[in-house]
């Protein structure tokens, strides 16, 4: 919903101008998101099931706590905002140090 709306306010637009290469990433984020999460589940649900009852429940929630806690911190490295939100993204990261520097 969100990449049809960004793509459509720059086409429509007199003058606009569309960045095709990052409509190609969105568009193959979203196609890989929807089977990647249909596989996270079945892997979820054979996990809880094998280890069985709410033992394999606990333990599968612990692990999903535990990669979402990782995911938050990474996320956290480079916080986008106000600034640099429409900055070029390079494909590389970038060290907190930088970041710090960029802030200042």
């Amino acid at each position: 919903m969100c990449a049809g709306s960004v793509i459509g306010s720059g086409v429509g637009r007199r003058l606009a101008e569309v960045r095709w290469s990052l409509a190609a990433r969105m568009g193959a984020a979203w196609l890989i998101t929807l089977p990647a999460a249909a596989v996270v589940g079945a892997l979820a649900w054979a996990s809880a099931d094998v280890i069985g009852g709410a033992l394999g429940v606990a333990v599968v929630f612990g692990v999903a706590l535990t990669l979402s806690g990782t995911l938050y911190l990474a996320s956290r490295r480079r916080p986008v905002n106000a600034g640099n939100v429409n900055d070029e993204w390079t494909g590389r990261l970038v060290p907190a140090t930088t970041v710090r520097e960029h802030a200042a």
